[in-house]
């Protein structure tokens, strides 16, 4: 499967702390100087745009990849607030593309939003300014929610060919999967050639070695759709394999929660990768963290705040994907993960190098 991932990094890399310099910084880096160059701002997001969608459009959708690699590319062009007397109606309008606005406690969450506006930057997108950590941390909210209610979903009809890894009773992978690759290795034995069985079979087996890994790869390719690469019929066989590896580790709903309350410091908090690049004004203190995110959490998701300043220190990870959703949680010395596409390979170094390039030689510096 790994031959098909190529282009689908750009939707992981910025959601995690770096920890060391790599190619990818140089890229970012490439995209602050163009931005100093005399290109129009507006102009030179959507060449940008243009040009990475251009290069994955072999394999991935033009209009999927660009919406995916979008926040990206974006976060090198946000500006800062220009009059403090449109500050709430581009919080409106960040807002109201998401059923907040129909909450019962609009106004203290908006009001809160305000607050959170200060420490953000805005984007003009679509004939509109929107604030940028803002909407990305609505975007997540949402995900969160429908991770949510595919939980609580699963939980109900109780089938074990539907509820996967994510709602099994077993601990370890061979037993997380082993009456479906059990079924698939049997019918192998009658229809050694069957492809369908070959690549499930596969998928089983990689999952046995590296469950986080496939199971990251599985939920990247379900959030980009079919790779056109695959036929028709191999792009399904990948889809049922999702069905049942659909979490590196069984998850309770508690994990959910838990991963909504580290939305809002996996973007605001100092030392985020988000808010190095995109540099507001100001940044917001713990505290101030602590206590928006307490309102968020218990107006939107009717739970408990989890946040303290002793865990705000430590590293937020991906603990599992989960209904098209990344679930994260505080990294410790025994969960630490490293995340299959930002490990320090000479493949992922080959990536960044070679999107360096193609933009140098689509849009050079002028």
């Amino acid at each position: 499967m790994n031959q098909h991932i190529k282009n689908l990094k750009l939707r992981y890399v910025l959601l995690y702390k770096l920890n060391k310099k790599m190619s990818f910084e140089l890229f970012n880096q490439y995209l602050i100087d163009l931005k100093k160059s005399s290109y129009q701002d507006s102009e030179l997001s959507l060449l940008v745009l243009n040009v990475l969608s251009e290069h994955a459009e072999e394999d991935i959708s033009k209009k999927q990849i660009n919406s995916l690699i979008r926040p990206f590319i974006e976060i090198n062009f946000t500006t800062h607030l220009k009059k403090e007397s449109i500050r709430e109606k581009i919080v409106l309008n960040t807002l109201q593309q998401y059923t907040l606005i129909e909450h019962e406690d609009f106004l203290i969450i908006k009001n809160h939003f305000l607050e959170l506006s200060y420490h953000d930057k805005v984007i003009h997108r679509d004939g509109k300014d929107y604030f940028f950590l803002i909407d990305l941390l609505l975007q997540n909210y949402l995900l969160h929610f429908d991770a949510l209610k595919t939980f609580d979903d699963l939980k109900k009809k109780n089938d074990i060919n539907l509820s996967g890894v994510a709602l099994s009773t077993s601990t370890t992978p061979s037993a997380i999967i082993s009456k479906q690759h059990n079924a698939i290795k049997t019918a192998l034995k009658s229809m050694p050639t069957n492809r369908e069985l070959i690549v499930r079979n596969n998928v089983y087996n990689e999952y046995l070695q590296n469950p986080y890994a496939v199971n990251t790869i599985l939920h990247t390719v379900n959030i980009i759709g079919d790779i056109k690469s695959l036929s028709p019929e191999e792009n399904d066989f990948l889809y049922h394999s999702s069905i049942i590896i659909n979490s590196a580790l069984p998850i309770t709903k508690k994990d959910i929660f838990k991963s909504a309350n580290l939305l809002l410091p996996l973007l605001f908090k100092k030392d985020s990768i988000w808010i190095k690049i995109l540099n507001p004004n100001k940044k917001l203190s713990t505290n101030k963290l602590i206590d928006i995110n307490e309102i968020f959490i218990q107006y939107l998701f009717k739970t408990k705040n989890t946040l303290n300043k002793n865990n705000l220190k430590q590293v937020i990870q991906v603990k599992t994907n989960f209904a098209d959703t990344p679930l994260y949680e505080f990294q410790n010395k025994k969960n630490k993960k490293i995340h299959p596409m930002l490990e320090d390979t000479v493949d992922n170094q080959e990536f960044w190098n070679e999107l360096l390039e193609i933009i140098q030689g689509k849009i050079p510096l002028k």
